[in-house]
């Protein structure tokens, strides 16, 4: 069985390395231009930061004028563009640091108040405070599992008890 942080570690790890293969450098940042009616091309998603030459549409998509090759519509264009590869290597960063502020830590308290009964068990030490000892893996750290969801490697012990949305 995996671990939840390894589990989170690797679909980072994969959702860097995809967004790397991507764009990188002048080829990270991507925009959508579209008139937002339906036409043959539609819109092209495209790296402002590139060059205007026959390398400027390599990690892009792009209708030719002719109608052939299919362009992106505003919806999916908008979308496309706003997660680009730069924005995705930002996230994976915010979740890893998110990820690592909750932290898994042996600890041992007493059952109950005569302390006649040790327990030993994981918490999550950022969660735990004045509020008692909050079990690991937290809600916070389910949340960012429940991301990946629909990875063959999820568990479903994992799961928040909000459970997770489908789409």
């Amino acid at each position: 069985m995996q671990r939840i942080e390894k589990f989170i570690e690797a679909r980072l790890v994969e959702d860097e390395t995809i967004a790397r293969t991507a764009g990188e450098g002048i080829h990270a940042r991507w925009a959508y231009d579209g008139d937002d009616t339906l036409s043959a091309t539609g819109g092209e998603v495209y790296c402002p930061d590139a060059p205007r030459d026959g390398v400027y549409y390599e990690n892009v998509t792009r209708g030719d004028e002719e109608g052939t090759v299919p362009g992106v519509q505003a919806e999916s264009g908008h979308h496309i563009a706003r997660h680009d590869p730069a924005r995705v290597l930002r996230q994976c960063a915010a979740l890893r640091a998110i990820a690592g502020r909750h932290e898994a830590k042996n600890w041992e308290w007493y059952e109950d108040s005569r302390c006649l009964r040790m327990v030993s068990g994981v918490i999550c030490e950022e969660c735990s405070g004045d509020i008692g000892d909050v079990l690991w893996p937290c809600d916070e750290i389910r949340a960012l599992a429940a991301i990946w969801f629909d990875h063959p490697d999820y568990q479903q012990e994992w799961a928040t008890d909000q459970g997770e949305s489908k789409p």
